[in-house]
């Protein structure tokens, strides 16, 4: 059996130092230039966070598709059995895209207080 790796404390502080400097200093600057106003600074903040949200995903999404598109498994669901389990065959680019994923799935519904900085 493999054994599961312990988390990487040091991409995720990474992600949230570009999370913080892409809302501050390309969504902030964004929300004042389309006028996001509304019932305060709530809708800006929403906004930054939303485009984190868009940016993060999208390269996941492209990251992981350009992954399985270059990989034996494209079309042949049975290849992800052979083999099996893949961990030691791993490129390093399909493991970091792997834990993207579960660092999206383990923080699927963060709180609110979490979410601001």
């Amino acid at each position: 059996p493999s054994e599961i790796a312990p988390p990487r404390t040091d991409i995720t502080a990474a992600l949230v130092v570009l999370r913080k400097l892409a809302m501050e200093c390309v969504f902030g600057p964004l929300a004042e230039q389309l006028g996001v106003k509304g019932s305060g600074k709530g809708d800006s903040l929403k906004f930054r966070q939303q485009g984190w949200v868009l940016v993060y995903y999208s390269v996941a999404f492209t990251w992981g598709l350009a992954e399985i598109w270059n990989s034996p498994y494209w079309m042949d669901v049975g290849a992800l059995w052979e083999g099996y389990p893949h961990t030691r065959s791993m490129t390093a680019s399909f493991s970091g895209c792997s834990f993207l994923a579960t660092i999206t799935s383990r923080n699927s519904t963060p709180s609110s207080s979490s979410m601001t900085m």
